[in-house]
């Protein structure tokens, strides 16, 4: 590939891009969807900040009453466009981030279909669909399957040249091999660094699948061929290298977490596709129509978008039915494949493959996999252009047809990236200062009822996300340094349990000594408190009360009960239990732990900080 056509491709999709984002590049707003307010600027905004003061974010205290951070694969601390994050203010990072990625994701693909000698307006073509498909465009809201979806067509592109199919039309040298496996397991390594493993999965599936078919047994061209089975062994080192200083603390915190055991087949198969939601492809108005609808927290559309547009789809068919049989049988079945998993619940084989098949129990959201079917509708109609191409060779009709594809895609996904001022990350309203200014080392909840409640109106989509803020959903408490009781995140098993304990009490009063446990000083809530040691502090549609029987950040407790783990929360909600006296130990064999009576003595925080909480205590007798 000569430098003057790369160069030309890059120009290309930069001025794509560049229209496309127009306005987050040329003003001072910023990119916004829900989830970059609710998960992903509160976690950039805490790995920053920590990195800033020479500190590695471990661990996250301003959710869930204090959880694993970095061992959260979403934080994707080590990510390498993280960085990015730590340099610069958030909304410059977040604008840099995902220009990279969409730009990173049009030129590997290019690469990828210039690698199988097309034209190189089919290869552009191919880019740009895989580029502005609504399924990543739905997704620029998630930074980690953002980070995740561009290495698929790279870690392909290097599978291929490893195995033997170079670009140029000969077979890779064997002394090549080892730079290409090394590039193989560092791309692997970045998307899953990137923080969302499904998509790697995904992906391995697609490499794999793609080798056993025995395609790569005759390389393309057939003018000799290597051994790559080595190759291939070492890129899996270097992936598994990279990426263990995330995978080990990982995989400590999922076997704690609420996924340890698997998920209930009813959540793992949510948001499955209907064979009708393939209109999706090519129907433009599914997302556009209702964009404002799941701003204001009305469904999670970005689940059902994966458009393409009807001249991609048409040329995607005539490509599988033309041209390279060995490809495009593979494809086309490949294609299959992936909408029938996308079928989910809708799958009669679904269950079979939930019950036997490892990752399906821990797995959400079935119509994820549509990653895939974008993916290979883009190969395909790439293919598709070429055979056009061959049969009439019309500069003039090439162009035509990118302009429209392009055109089209532009049309579709622009008003599908809102942006907003960028002071919508570090405004703060009524409610979150007076939270700042009381709340202090204490932490807050809300009601179940207020957390549902996300259906919110207003002026402008800044009015709106200002109300979500004020709502205080998710963790965009961690910015303002509030603790929240709650969150949004995977939960540690044992949390999980307490909460729910707590969210299933027929009232604020009932679960009081859970709350006052936890520290909780204020509870949010839509609907009023009337009864229990609940004092209202500030009135409005969101109301917040006191707990008068929040307890303190230390105490001391004498009285031991020790019982089993199934009885502990319901003794710990009872009006037997004194939450400001007595610890609650599991049993354990062996004995049982005898009651110590009162404890006298002192204790107090010395200091409290993100990582580290120093206390001091001074026992006239024995006590917890």
């Amino acid at each position: 590939m000569k430098n003057k056509t790369l160069f030309t491709v890059i120009i290309i999709l930069s001025v794509t891009l560049v229209i496309f984002f127009n306005k987050a590049v040329f003003t001072g707003s910023s990119f916004f969807i829900q989830d970059i307010l609710l998960q992903f600027h509160p976690f950039r905004a805490f790995a920053a900040e920590t990195v800033q003061q020479g500190d590695i974010p471990l661990w996250n205290p301003y959710i869930y009453s204090g959880m694993p951070f970095l061992a959260n694969m979403q934080s994707a601390v080590f990510y390498p466009f993280t960085i990015l994050f730590y340099i610069f203010p958030f909304s410059f990072a977040l604008k840099c981030f995902v220009l990279a990625h969409f730009f990173l994701a049009g030129l590997f693909m290019y690469l990828l279909l210039a690698g199988f000698r097309m034209k190189r307006i089919s290869a552009l073509a191919g880019a740009v669909i895989f580029m502005l498909n609504g399924y990543i465009v739905m997704r620029l809201q998630f930074l980690s399957i953002l980070g995740s979806i561009i290495w698929l067509p790279l870690i392909f592109l290097l599978t291929r040249k490893i195995q033997g199919c170079s670009a140029g039309g000969g077979p890779v040298k064997p002394v090549q091999v080892n730079f290409l496996s090394i590039a193989l397991g560092i791309a692997v390594a970045l998307q899953f660094l990137a923080g969302h493993t499904q998509l790697l999965v995904y992906t391995v599936l697609f490499i794999t699948a793609y080798l056993i078919t025995g395609y790569f047994t005759k390389p393309e061209p057939s003018s000799g061929k290597i051994n790559y089975l080595p190759g291939l062994a070492v890129a899996l080192i270097v992936a598994l290298g990279l990426s263990m200083v995330q995978l080990l603390p990982s995989l400590e915190f999922i076997r704690n977490s609420i996924r340890s055991g698997g998920i209930e087949y009813r959540i793992a198969t949510t948001w499955s596709l209907r064979i009708k939601e393939l209109i999706n492809l090519v129907s433009p108005g599914f997302s556009a129509s209702r964009l404002a609808g799941n701003i204001q927290g009305a469904g999670n559309l970005w689940q059902k978008s994966f458009y393409v547009g009807i001249i991609p789809l048409a040329l995607s068919v005539f490509g599988l039915f033309s041209g390279r049989k060995k490809l495009k049988w593979f494809l086309a079945a490949f294609l299959v494949l992936t909408v029938s998993l996308a079928l989910g619940k809708y799958n009669p084989l679904y269950p079979l493959l939930y019950k036997w098949v490892p990752l399906f129990d821990i797995f959400r959201y079935p119509s994820s996999i549509m990653y895939l079917a974008v993916f290979v509708l883009a190969m395909t109609a790439s293919l598709g252009f070429d055979q056009v191409l061959n049969m009439k060779k019309s500069i003039a009709l090439a162009s035509v047809i990118f302009v429209l594809i392009t055109g089209n895609l532009i049309a579709y996904g622009i008003g599908l990236n809102p942006v907003l001022d960028k002071n919508i990350f570090r405004e703060k309203g009524d409610r979150i200062d007076f939270l700042v200014r009381n709340c202090k080392n204490n932490r807050f909840m809300l009601t179940p009822a207020t957390d549902i409640d996300r259906r919110i109106r207003g002026r402008s989509g800044y009015d709106v996300m200002m109300k979500v803020k004020e709502r205080l959903y998710g963790n965009v408490n961690m910015p303002f340094h509030l603790y929240n009781a709650d969150g949004q995140d995977v939960r540690v098993k044992w949390y999980d349990d307490f909460l729910d304990s707590i969210n299933s009490s027929s009232s604020p009063e009932e679960a009081n000594n859970l709350i006052s446990l936890l520290r909780i000083k204020y509870i949010l809530s839509k609907d009023k408190i009337t009864s229990g040691p609940y004092g209202l502090e500030k009135d409005g549609r969101i109301k917040i009360y006191r707990n008068k029987n929040c307890l303190p950040g230390a105490w001391l407790a004498g009285s031991t009960g020790n019982m089993k783990k199934e009885e502990m929360l319901d003794y710990m909600k009872s009006g037997s239990f004194k939450p400001s006296a007595e610890v609650v130990l599991k049993e354990k064999a062996g004995g049982r732990i005898e009651s110590t009576g009162d404890c006298i003595g002192e204790c107090s925080i010395d200091s409290y900080s993100r990582a580290k909480v120093e206390l001091s205590a001074d026992l006239e007798t024995p006590g917890w």
